[in-house]
């Protein structure tokens, strides 16, 4: 079980590392300013839904880069991203399954346009 420094602990814990300071010369006296502000941050957890998402992008730079027209309707599929996107309420697996149901036909659609691309020497 894990067991937090409490108070106590944490007294104990400042004690050691001023008096460290102190000896090392980086601190003189009895105190020293410390800023502990940690700035808020965004965290998005990529889930599966995100990651076919990001499989779209990736599908649509590689076909930017080898001059292949997208086989799948981008604007409805960012439009659909931003209905259920990270910050919306509403259910994993319907966001998965819908987006699912948009990636299967794209990535054979996608094999198949990779496949016919000429290879250069």
């Amino acid at each position: 079980m894990r067991k937090r420094p409490g108070e106590a602990g944490i007294a104990v814990i400042e004690r050691v590392v001023f008096e460290m300071l102190r000896r090392a010369g980086v601190i003189s006296g009895g105190c020293a300013l410390i800023d502990s502000t940690v700035p808020e941050s965004d965290i998005i957890y990529p889930n599966d839904a995100h990651l076919i998402y990001k499989a779209f992008e990736k599908m649509r730079v590689f076909a930017k880069q080898h001059g292949i027209p997208l086989w799948y309707d981008d604007k409805a599929l960012r439009r659909l991203r931003r209905e259920f996107g990270p910050d919306k309420k509403g259910s994993g697996a319907v966001h998965l399954t819908v987006f699912n149901e948009k990636f299967i036909p794209a990535l054979k659609i996608f094999q198949v346009k990779v496949g016919s691309l000429k290879v250069s020497d």
